[in-house]
């Protein structure tokens, strides 16, 4: 795709706080909650290359309590093997907190399927809920980084990226000329940190978004942080797990330079994911993706396991 400009500050910034419906009273995310959701999922099968979208939707009596997105050859469970010809780029909850959005992009000359995954439960058993939705417009041939901060007293119950035309939603006009290299959690889980590059012809909006909740009505707030180093030109992928069979609810994915803190904006033109998302036993998290930057990187992973 060749070379991407790294930008230096954001060229647009919009942000959008939501509050999703009255707080349940007594309402409180742990392992148990987490355990008894609700798995909705929807599968987008892509014959022959293609680019595809689609949202899982949480029954109406139902609310969002995390999701995430995959590749996989159609008919298989997932494969890291395949992230070379199959890339995400958007996965995030809807901002209504009643799905899970992801689009991508296949150029396998076999079939692949996308799956969305929704993890929903009653509205009746939630928290009140906390939309932060914050984007950076990209210039053509730029590449660059947005994060979605949680209010001062809240945590992020799950996030995620996509990609669109400046003012708009999630599109594929992303997923076919658009990047997402890191979509994770940070700082705690009060942010959600994503970075991602334009290769389209006009201007891209790279957005975060984190569903926010009062950090009181989170039981536990243990983050596992796998990682593995992956070769150059490499593929890459696997399970990380939560300690002690608690359940995951918030996942990340990025990727990191060797011997660096955080991951470089930079690698936008280089790497890309192609999972991200909680295992269907809610006992851990997939992720996924592809290293062509001609050296050996860094596939991290977070995990936001609630005491059970």
């Amino acid at each position: 795709m060749g070379m991407i400009r790294q930008v230096g500050a954001l060229t647009g910034v919009a942000i959008l706080t939501l509050a999703l419906g009255a707080p349940a009273m007594g309402a409180k995310i742990d392992g148990e909650l987490i355990e008894g959701s609700q798995l909705k999922l929807k599968q987008i099968d892509v014959p022959a290359g293609g680019t595809v979208g689609g949202t899982a939707h949480c029954p109406k009596s139902k609310r969002l309590l995390t999701g995430g997105a995959f590749w996989h050859a159609t008919g298989a469970g997932p494969d890291p093997a395949i992230s070379n010809l199959s890339q995400l780029t958007s996965s995030a909850p809807t901002r209504d907190g009643r799905g899970w959005y992801a689009d991508g992009q296949s150029v396998a000359s076999e079939s692949r399927t996308l799956t969305i995954e929704a993890r929903c439960v009653p509205k009746g058993k939630m928290p009140r809920v906390t939309a932060r939705d914050e984007g950076n417009v990209l210039d053509t041939g730029f590449a660059g980084g947005v994060t979605a901060d949680c209010p001062g007293d809240q945590v992020t119950m799950t996030g995620g990226a996509y990609l669109g035309k400046p003012g708009k939603g999630p599109s594929r006009v992303g997923a076919r000329r658009g990047r997402i290299t890191g979509s994770t959690l940070i700082n705690s889980a009060e942010k959600w940190r994503v970075i991602g590059g334009n290769f389209s012809e006009g201007k891209l909006e790279l957005h975060a978004i984190a569903l926010c909740v009062p950090a009181n009505k989170v039981d536990g707030l243990n983050i596992n942080y796998p990682t593995s180093v992956v070769p150059d030109h490499g593929t890459a992928g696997g399970y990380g797990s939560c300690f002690g069979g608690t359940r995951a609810l918030a996942v990340g994915t990025s990727w990191r330079r060797t011997g660096e803190q955080k991951p470089a904006v930079d690698l936008a033109s280089s790497t890309y994911l192609s999972g991200n998302a909680p295992t269907f036993d809610t006992l851990g998290h997939y992720g996924a993706g592809l290293n062509a930057s001609g050296v050996s990187l860094n596939l991290d992973t977070a995990i936001l396991c609630p005491n059970f």
